[in-house]
């Protein structure tokens, strides 16, 4: 990209016009002399030759007044002639100056033309750079994401395997009961899961699902609890049905008292899906 300014564009439009006025002063100037010198006097030519007759010429002499006169135009004329000359000299100097001054911003305009094209190129390297930086940096985003993801899964499965028996008993000890048991009621969360726990390290795998309000008949006025059997990792080694004989005891205690309920559930309970 690049600005050039035309130097025609730049030389005054008086410049012609005086150049114009000078000639025609010059051109009077020659016609003021011209008349001048018919004015002034005139020469008699000798004719050649010996029969030759000798002319008389008579001039009538010009007044005072009319040759004062010209002799005035001819002054304001001349003087005229030097101040367009000095004007015109003048103009010719601006117009070099203004040519010198055209160069020097044609040279600079130039130079920043470069330069704008130079950073330019940089930009669009940068902006290839950030590009393949934003790629990298959504790749690790969403490396990071199903790494989160496995760690909170290494998280439960540890906290499954602390919590797990291998005895075939388990005591669920529910936090918080009050809270959780409006959660129930209000229908925001009716059931909970225990962690799993085993018979045997091979064993069957179970857990204990519990409504805090009930369910089915006992919604409202009784507290529902089931024995789940799960997956596991064994079961291929088990006998199914499962057919074992299990039974619960439910400890609720608060500040004032203690009381003891139990229950027995079937002796046979089909595998979880």
């Amino acid at each position: 990209m690049g600005i050039k300014v035309s130097l025609e564009s730049l030389q005054p439009q008086s410049l012609e016009v005086a150049s114009h006025k000078l000639q025609e002063l010059h051109q009077s100037l020659r016609d003021l002399e011209l008349k001048m010198s018919q004015l002034g006097g005139g020469v008699a030519a000798p004719v050649q030759g010996a029969c030759a007759p000798t002319l008389a010429t008579s001039f009538t002499p010009l007044p005072s007044s009319m040759g004062a006169a010209l002799e005035l135009q001819l002054q304001s004329e001349k003087t005229k002639v030097a101040e367009l000359s000095r004007r015109c000299q003048e103009l010719e100097l601006k117009v070099s100056t203004f040519e010198n001054i055209v160069c020097v911003l044609n040279r600079e305009m130039e130079r920043s033309c470069t330069t704008m094209e130079a950073y330019n190129r940089q930009h669009r390297l940068d902006q290839d750079k950030i590009e393949i930086l934003t790629n990298k940096v959504r790749q690790l985003e969403r490396t990071v994401s199903l790494r989160d993801l496995s760690i909170v899964e290494m998280d439960g499965k540890m906290r499954e395997m602390s919590a797990a028996t291998y005895d075939g008993i388990f005591v669920w000890k529910i936090s918080d009961f009050t809270k959780k048991r409006q959660d129930a009621v209000a229908g925001r969360a009716p059931a909970m899961f225990s962690p799993a726990f085993y018979t045997s390290k091979y064993g069957y795998k179970m857990c204990l699902r519990i409504y805090l309000n009930g369910d089915g008949t006992g919604r409202g006025t009784h507290l529902s609890l089931f024995f789940v059997v799960m997956r596991g990792h064994s079961d291929a080694l088990l006998k199914w049905p499962f057919n074992q004989k299990a039974g619960t005891a439910v400890w609720v205690s608060s500040s004032l008292s203690v009381s003891r309920c139990k229950a027995r559930l079937p002796t046979s309970v089909p595998r979880s899906p």
